[in-house]
C-alpha cells in the first residue's frame, strides 16, 4: 500500500469515527426527547479492485426491538381503553352514590319509605301527605336527572368517537407522507432513522386511538392494518368516516341495520368499498373502542339498572291485588277472576295441580302480539311459567289461547263479561285449581284504587305497568 493509500484509509477511519461521535452526542442530547430512538453508525469495508482501501460510512440506523415495539403499542391501546372506561364509570358510581349516603338514590328511596310509614301512622295528617308528595316528586326528579346524565355521557362518548376518528385520519395522512419521504431517501442510500422515529410517533399515537399492526415493506415504508385485519394504509390511506348523532336517548342504540341504528358508526371507505368497522369487529381496543363500549354497552347497562330500579319502585307503589271468587259447574270446581282492570303488562297468577304436580303460571296481558311469545324471564319469579296472551282480541280468542297454553285438565272459560274461569276436571279428579289472583295497575293518577301511581311511562305518558 502506498503512503497516499495509507493516509486515505486513515482519513476514512477518522471520518467514520467522527460520524460515530456525532451520533453519540445526538443520542445523549435527545435522551429525553419523546419518540427519539438510539442511533448507531453503520460502516463497511471500502474496496477498490478487490482490495480494502479503508472504511465506508453507511447510513445511521436505529437500535430498536420490533417485537417489544408492537407489544408496547398493543398495551398502549388496552391502557387507553381501560383508562377512558374507568374515568366515566367512576362518574357513574359517584352519581348512584353509596347506599348509606342520604344524597344517593338508595338514600332517597329510603327517605320515601320513611314518609310512607309516617303517613301510614297518621293517614289524616296533611303535613305527612305533603311530605310524601314532596319526597316522591324529588325522587322522580332524581331518576330523570340521572337518566339525563347517563345519556349526556353517551353523547359525550359519541362526540369523542367523532374527534378520535378525525385524529386517526390525520395520523394516517402523516404516516403516508413520511412513508413517501423514507422511500425517496432510501433510494439514495440516505439515513432515514429520524424519519422512522417521526413515523413511529404517529403510529404510536394512532395505536392509542385504535389497535393497529404494521408490516415493513422492502422500500422502507410500512403498511398499517387494524388488529382485525382491515387495511388502513398501503400506498395511500383509507378514509374513516363517522356519522355522528347530535342527540341520544335511551332507545338510541347500535344496530348493524342502518335503518335501526340510533348512534353513529365508523365506516372504512376505500375506493367504492365501504365497511362498517364496528360490525366487522375491526376496532377492538384503544380510545375509540373504549368510547364505543361506553356508548353501546356500559352506559346502556347503567341506564337499564336505573330503569329496573325505577320500574320495581313504581310497581311496588302502584300495583294492587285483585282476588278471585269460587266457581262451581257440576262436579268441577275452580276460581273466577275479573280481568276488566288489567292493562298491558299486568298479570294473572294461577296455581294448579295436575297429576299430583304443582304448577305456578303467570299470565301476562299483552296488547302487541309481535312481542309474543314471552320469555320466562319476563317476571322475577324463577319458578313460574310465563304465558303471554294477546288481550287485544275478542274474549273467545283469549280463552282459546289460554286453553292451548294450559293442560287439558285445566278448563278455561268465559262465564260473562271480562271474567275468566279456571276449573278442574271434575269427577276425574286429576287436577285441582289452588290459587288465582291478578296484579293490576291503577288506570289513572288519582281516584282509581289503593295503589299509589307515582310514575308514568316516559314512552307513552301512561301509568307504568311493566308493559313488555
Amino acid at each position: 500500500m502506498s503512503l497516499s493509500s495509507a493516509l486515505g484509509a486513515a482519513m476514512s477511519g477518522l471520518n467514520v469515527s467522527q460520524a460515530g461521535i456525532d451520533i453519540t452526542s445526538r443520542n445523549i442530547a435527545n435522551v429525553d426527547t419523546p419518540g427519539y430512538t438510539r442511533k448507531i453508525q453503520q460502516q463497511t469495508n471500502a474496496l477498490a479492485g478487490g482490495e480494502g482501501i479503508g472504511v465506508r460510512r453507511e447510513a445511521a440506523m436505529r437500535q430498536i426491538d420490533a417485537f417489544l415495539q408492537q407489544q408496547l403499542r398493543t398495551a398502549s391501546a388496552e391502557s387507553a381503553s381501560l383508562n377512558i372506561k374507568s374515568s366515566v364509570l367512576n362518574r357513574v358510581d359517584a352519581m348512584f352514590g353509596t347506599p348509606n349516603s342520604n344524597s344517593s338514590i338508595a338514600g332517597s328511596i329510603g327517605e320515601l319509605a320513611t314518609m310512607l310509614q309516617e303517613l301510614a301512622n297518621d293517614p289524616e295528617s296533611d303535613a305527612a301527605r305533603q311530605s310524601l308528595l314532596n319526597e316522591a316528586d324529588n325522587l322522580a326528579a332524581k331518576f330523570n336527572a340521572m337518566s339525563g346524565t347517563i345519556q349526556s355521557m353517551r353523547l359525550e362518548a359519541e362526540r369523542n368517537i367523532a374527534s378520535s376518528v378525525e385524529s386517526a385520519n390525520a395520523l394516517l395522512q402523516t404516516i403516508a407522507s413520511v412513508n413517501k419521504e423514507i422511500a425517496q431517501r432510501q433510494t439514495g442510500n440516505l439515513s432515514v432513522a429520524d424519519l422512522q422515529d417521526q413515523r413511529d410517533m404517529a403510529i404510536n399515537e394512532l395505536s392509542r386511538l385504535m389497535d393497529v399492526k404494521t408490516v415493513d415493506r422492502d422500500d422502507g415504508t410500512v403498511t398499517v392494518f387494524t388488529s382485525g385485519g382491515q387495511l388502513l394504509l398501503d400506498r395511500t390511506p383509507v378514509q374513516l368516516r363517522f356519522d355522528e348523532r347530535s342527540r341520544l336517548d335511551p332507545v338510541s342504540l347500535y344496530d348493524t341495520d342502518p335503518a335501526k341504528r340510533g348512534v353513529g358508526t365508523i365506516s372504512l371507505v376505500s375506493g367504492s368499498t365501504t365497511i362498517d368497522l364496528l360490525a366487522a369487529g375491526g376496532i377492538r381496543s384503544g380510545a375509540i373502542a373504549g368510547y364505543v363500549e361506553l356508548r353501546d354497552a356500559a352506559l346502556p347497562q347503567a341506564q337499564a339498572q336505573l330503569d329496573e330500579l325505577a320500574a320495581q319502585l313504581a310497581l311496588t307503589l302502584s300495583e294492587e291485588t285483585v282476588g278471585s271468587t269460587a266457581a262451581t259447574v257440576g262436579a268441577a270446581t275452580g276460581l273466577d277472576i275479573d280481568t276488566s282492570s288489567l292493562v298491558s303488562g299486568n298479570t294473572i297468577s294461577l296455581g294448579y295441580t295436575v297429576g299430583g304436580v304443582r304448577q305456578s303460571v303467570t299470565i301476562m296481558r299483552v296488547d302487541d302480539p309481535s312481542v309474543l311469545p314471552l320469555s320466562n324471564t319476563a317476571t322475577a319469579d324463577p319458578g313460574d311459567t310465563v304465558i303471554g296472551v294477546n288481550f287485544n282480541q275478542p274474549m273467545a280468542a283469549i280463552i282459546a289461547d289460554l286453553q292451548a297454553a294450559l293442560p287439558a285438565d285445566v278448563v278455561v272459560s268465559n262465564p260473562s263479561g271480562n271474567v275468566i274461569r279456571f276449573l278442574d276436571d271434575g269427577v276425574a279428579g286429576n287436577s285441582d285449581i289452588g290459587a288465582l289472583s291478578a296484579t293490576v295497575t291503577p288506570a289513572g293518577l288519582t281516584g282509581t284504587g289503593t295503589g299509589a301511581a307515582l310514575f308514568v311511562d316516559g314512552t307513552g305518558g301512561t301509568i307504568f305497568s311493566n308493559n313488555p
